[in-house]
């Protein structure tokens, strides 16, 4: 039940039960969302598609064709299980499409479960839903490869903010492992961690703990990492600094075109968002925040911020925080709010 573990009350919203039409409406957000985002992901890159099938399976075989990739088996395994059990005449096209749908349909589930469960509130996880899929949609405008890592990675940070809520620190390093056969991304368990510890008590005695338990299961990730690349495939090659290629061709940013106008685009929403809710942020809301600004500065050294996919991790989290909002006390209350369309102050 709410309240347990080191951030209580993990379901902000009073017990009412969901109609029946909110339930119609999360599941059909879930099932469209997913099924347009992979549709819009595979059909805008569908050149690549001969190529990164070739490199997945390449990965599953312990040929892998950048350094990155010699840790994420999950979808090169269920690739290939998709191949095995579809019939003989069944293209790699056909199966690699089945998988990620099937692989979009999991991720946003997973995330709309998690906002679900930590908001108390069906609607709210619904329009998160729904930002989610918007925020997707333009990370494939930003890159002409279809890599297959980033749905499982939305189920993966979901489940991270939601054990890190409710303080399910064993699950969570279970999680961490798995996560890191996915991505890297897996380290950003231990910095939400250390993001809601930090908010709530400082670096007073109590959030040496937190710490503690985020330095973990940051280790946990890249010991895992490291060991499946070495057991898998190997020397661990040099792993790339996004960073540098960013300095590099830096001028590519500021295109009309380029990935600083489609970043202000994909924030556009929870920009608004966020300047109505200003002002009434919780302890743990604060936490998520700092916890996602760990995960964006990790991400601006290590990943190639010219493919938005990158920031996915951070958008989700951004979208937790304003499903996770306590001063409203109803739906309506908190939308009328994410809209503007009221100018009070938090609900008494």
């Amino acid at each position: 039940m709410a309240g347990q573990g080191d951030f209580p009350a993990c379901a902000t919203m009073p017990g009412r039960p969901a109609a029946g039409r909110e339930k119609i409406f999360g599941i059909a957000a879930v099932l469209c969302t997913a099924f347009m985002c992979a549709q819009f992901s595979y059909r805008l890159r569908a050149d690549s598609a001969p190529v990164i099938i070739s490199e997945t399976l390449g990965t599953f075989e312990g040929k892998p064709s950048v350094p990155e990739f010699q840790n994420r088996l999950i979808f090169p395994i269920l690739l290939a299980a998709g191949r095995a059990i579809a019939p003989a005449s069944t293209s790699d096209v056909v199966v690699w499409k089945a998988v990620r749908l099937l692989t979009a349909l999991v991720g946003f589930a997973v995330a709309f479960a998690c906002m679900q469960s930590i908001s108390g509130s069906w609607f709210r996880a619904t329009i998160g839903c729904v930002l989610l899929g918007y925020g997707y949609l333009w990370t494939v405008c930003t890159d002409p490869y279809e890599y297959p890592f980033d749905f499982l990675d939305l189920a993966f940070i979901a489940l991270f903010v939601w054990l890190a809520l409710w303080g399910r620190y064993g699950w969570l390093a279970a999680m961490t492992v798995l996560g890191s056969f996915n991505r890297e991304s897996s380290a950003f368990s231990g910095l939400i961690v250390i993001g809601l510890f930090l908010a709530r008590y400082r670096f007073s005695p109590p959030a040496w703990k937190g710490f503690a338990i985020g330095a973990c299961n940051i280790a946990l990730a890249f010991i895992t990492v490291t060991i499946t690349r070495r057991c898998f495939h190997g020397p661990v090659l040099r792993q790339q600094l996004g960073i540098l290629n960013v300095i590099e061709h830096w001028r590519r940013i500021l295109l009309p075109y380029g990935p600083m106008s489609i970043s202000l685009a994909m924030l556009a929403p929870l920009t608004l968002m966020y300047y109505h809710f200003r002002g009434t942020f919780s302890t743990r809301q604060r936490g998520l925040l700092l916890g996602c600004l760990g995960c964006f500065l990790v991400t601006a050294v290590f990943g190639i911020l010219f493919e938005l996919r990158v920031l996915l991790p951070c958008y989700l989290i951004l979208i937790c925080v304003l499903v996770l909002d306590e001063s409203s006390s109803s739906d309506a209350s908190w939308f009328a709010r994410a809209c503007g369309a009221t100018a009070q102050r938090p609900d008494s």
